[in-house]
């Protein structure tokens, strides 16, 4: 598997043949969503004002369907630097891609974030448990011991649901739950080389932020994009050579 300094260094080679689509996707990916955000809120106000209530509601329904659709924009946004950085041919309409399977990727967004949603529950349990034995043996700051543990349980959590939308693109038959799976079992050993890479751009961020965001825009945000899923496509590799997990489930 390539190291983390390989695998920038790939991806800024890949950003480097195709920085046109590289930096339009992420200003396209906002405008939609603000676009799917605002025409609703529009339309809201403009029932308030007419103190219409039935079409209030419309607008309302409106707006929970437009939600529903952002989400599954993930999907082609982070499958198209997939293919920026496999030197793929990729346009500006992959991040549409997700929509090709709307009830399979929507499904896996929100088992996903259930799954997540369960664990805080299970988080919070832990932390509710500790304060009643410390309470009870004198030991009140008994939670803030365990508390450093849980984040960094959480933290492996979000790590291993990371890939979820790359696994979604990459596999057109695969289910929501086996999607997860996979996610969880292509990241496995690897989280800490995760958050070290997401870390290694820390210096790039806030030099874009003192160019007033004009380097974000045409550099670092293309560049970390192309860069997550490049990790993604070497710990893909990696667990497909270890026989972690097979090229057929993941079909």
């Amino acid at each position: 598997m390539k190291t983390r300094r390989e695998i920038r260094a790939a991806a800024r080679q890949a950003m480097a043949n195709r920085r046109g689509v590289a930096i339009l996707l992420p200003i396209v990916l906002v405008l939609v969503i603000i676009g799917m955000v605002l025409i609703p809120s529009i339309g809201m106000i403009i029932s308030e004002i007419m103190d219409i209530f039935v079409l209030y509601v419309v607008f309302l329904v409106i707006y929970i369907i437009v939600l529903l659709f952002a989400d599954v924009l993930a999907v082609g946004f982070w499958g198209a630097y997939t293919k920026i950085y496999m030197d793929e041919e990729v346009g500006v309409g992959e991040i549409f891609s997700g929509y090709r399977k709307f009830g399979r990727n929507w499904l896996a967004i929100l088992w996903t974030a259930f799954m997540m949603l369960v664990w805080l529950v299970v988080m919070g349990l832990v932390l509710l448990a500790m304060y009643i034995v410390g309470y009870h043996v004198g030991l009140a700051f008994l939670p803030f011991l365990v508390l450093p543990v849980l984040y960094i349980f959480l933290i492996a959590k979000i790590y291993s649901y990371y890939y979820v939308y790359e696994v979604l693109h990459q596999s057109e038959n695969i289910s929501p739950i086996q999607a997860l799976r996979a996610s969880v079992r292509i990241t496995k050993g690897h989280r800490w080389s995760m958050f070290v890479m997401g870390l290694s751009f820390i210096g790039w961020y806030i030099l874009g932020l003192l160019t007033f965001g004009i380097l974000l825009v045409v550099f670092v945000n293309p560049y970390f994009y192309t860069s997550i899923t490049g990790h993604y496509v070497e710990m893909r590799k990696k667990a497909i050579a270890n026989s972690v997990i097979t090229e057929e489930e993941l079909a």
